[in-house]
């Protein structure tokens, strides 16, 4: 199911990216097999059982979920992250989403992320999140080790003013990578490398977004 991540090309281009003196991301587009990618998109826009998300950053740091009205009467500064989720280990969404669970965390997988370089790579945590308009997740690192793999599921296809664009900053520069239907964003933890997500734009696409936590 995830075989082009598998693939020579795509793993020569992950070693050279990530053992660089910076390390950065690999955008891998046609991740999936269209019509599985099509159908998932289908299947995760028809789930019921969504719920809204929010977060604040704490004065001493770290952050808190809070109710979407003390979130909106938040100063902009304050506001971290908001977005939808959805429970994983149960219910119509496990059934749609457990075999490509099953091969993103398959030996083969790990043993693949393993060759490549970074430290650290860990069994995996997977959260699913619909970003839709105003939706964002503000700077922040996952740490010094490990691996991160987001799979995005955007529909209709981004376009450019659509927002929602995973930014990464490194000692290097900036980089940013849209999130394209059916592409996926792999990526080292940095603790010099916060990354963020862009807010989505009042009539951009929705977000969807698998993300995988090896570490």
């Amino acid at each position: 199911m995830i075989e082009r991540l598998l693939e020579d090309d795509v793993a020569r281009a992950m070693r050279a990216a990530f053992n660089a003196p910076v390390p950065l991301p690999v955008l891998v587009e046609n991740v999936l097999d269209p019509t599985v990618a099509e159908e998932l998109t289908y299947g995760l826009a028809s789930l019921d059982g969504w719920r809204a998300e929010h977060f604040l950053e704490e004065f001493l740091g770290g952050t808190k979920r809070v109710a979407a009205e003390e979130f909106e009467s938040a100063s902009a500064l304050a506001r971290f992250a908001s977005w939808q989720t959805i429970d994983l280990d149960s219910g119509p969404q496990h059934s749609l989403l457990a075999p490509l669970l099953h091969a993103l965390s398959s030996r083969t997988f790990l043993d693949h992320l393993r060759s490549l370089g970074p430290s650290g790579i860990g069994e995996p945590r997977f959260k699913l999140r619909r970003y839709g308009p105003g939706d964002f997740f503000a700077a922040h690192t996952d740490g010094s080790s490990g691996m991160g793999v987001l799979i995005y599921l955007t529909d209709p296809p981004w376009q450019e003013g659509d927002g929602g664009c995973f930014v990464y900053e490194s000692p290097s520069g900036t980089s940013r990578f849209p999130p394209r239907f059916n592409s996926a964003l792999v990526f080292p933890y940095q603790d010099d490398a916060p990354h963020h997500v862009e807010p989505v734009s009042p009539t951009g696409s929705i977000r969807y977004t698998l993300g995988c936590d090896y570490a």
